[in-house]
C-alpha cells in the first residue's frame, strides 16, 4: 500500500471460534477431586492440554467406568482452557471418517477512492 492520502482502506478482522472441539484419546487427572486435569491425544497426533475441569464441567460417560484413557469428545473454551464437556463413548470410530480440525478465518477488504 502507498502512503496517498485521496486513498481510503478498510480492513475487517475476525477472530477465530473460542470454543473448541477435539477428538481423541482423553486422560484424566484429579478423579475424585473437585478439580483436576485433562489431555487428549487427538486423532491427527497432536496432544492437547493440560486443559482445567471442575464442578461446572460435565462429564457423560457410555460404556466405561473409570474414563480415563477412553477415546471421547472434550468441549473447552481455547482462552481459558477450561473444559465445558467430555463425552465419552465405549469405542473410538474410524479415524479415516472422523477428522479433527480447526478453522479460523481473517478477511479484509480494500477500497480504494
Amino acid at each position: 500500500m502507498t502512503s496517498n492520502p485521496n486513498n481510503a482502506y478498510q480492513v475487517l478482522i475476525i477472530k477465530g471460534p473460542v470454543i473448541r472441539q477435539v477428538r481423541g484419546t482423553v486422560t484424566v487427572s484429579g478423579i475424585g477431586a473437585a478439580s483436576g486435569t485433562i489431555t487428549i491425544a487427538a486423532l491427527n497426533g497432536t496432544t492437547v492440554g493440560p486443559l482445567n475441569w471442575d464442578s461446572n464441567t460435565e462429564f457423560i460417560i457410555k460404556g466405561t467406568v473409570v474414563p480415563s484413557g477412553q477415546y471421547g469428545v472434550v468441549t473447552y473454551n481455547s482462552n481459558t482452557n477450561n473444559v465445558q464437556l467430555v463425552n465419552f463413548t465405549a469405542k473410538a470410530p474410524n479415524t479415516a471418517t472422523t477428522p479433527t480440525t480447526t478453522t479460523s478465518t481473517t478477511t479484509s477488504t480494500t477500497t480504494t477512492s
